[in-house]
């Protein structure tokens, strides 16, 4: 059930910001797409998916959330002050990778891990347009699943 509301949330965030905006070059690009009136959707989506990360059971899965929390509370990264941004990219590494890193620890699989370094080496060779948005994608999918099947 924590999961599928992750899931959901992910989903319906990122539905809508797609819909409303197209594709963005990352996530946290909405923050900036939204304006200060919705801006506050951005850190409502983050700090849900952190919640409920930390709920999944297991130390790397809360910090994982923490570092969700982080890039919800530090969402300015283009903010004239670095340490903002600095604050912004610390959190979103330290999301993804104590996730994909937690559900070998946890979920005793690395299966997630070793695919989204394949995909990840595919995206970074190929260059796409909107690349972080294309890792960022990458990363949920395979801790998603990874957490669903595991």
């Amino acid at each position: 059930m924590i999961t599928t509301t992750q899931f959901l949330i992910f989903l319906a965030y990122n539905g809508y910001i797609a819909s409303k905006y197209g594709i963005l070059d990352s996530i946290s690009e909405s923050y900036y797409r939204l304006g200060m009136d919705k801006a506050i959707l951005f850190w409502i989506f983050l700090i849900s998916i952190g919640l409920l990360m930390m709920m999944q059971g297991g130390m790397l899965f809360t910090i994982s959330g923490i570092g969700l929390w982080i890039v919800g509370t530090f969402e300015p990264f283009k903010h004239r002050w670095k340490a903002y941004g600095v604050a912004h990219y610390i959190g979103a590494y330290t999301a993804i990778l104590s996730a994909l890193i937690g559900l070998g620890v946890h979920r005793s699989t690395y299966i997630p891990l070793i695919a989204f370094l394949v995909v990840f080496g595919i995206i970074k060779l190929m260059k796409p347009r909107h690349e972080t948005y294309w890792i960022e994608m990458n990363a949920f999918w395979w801790i998603i699943l990874g957490l669903m099947f595991y």
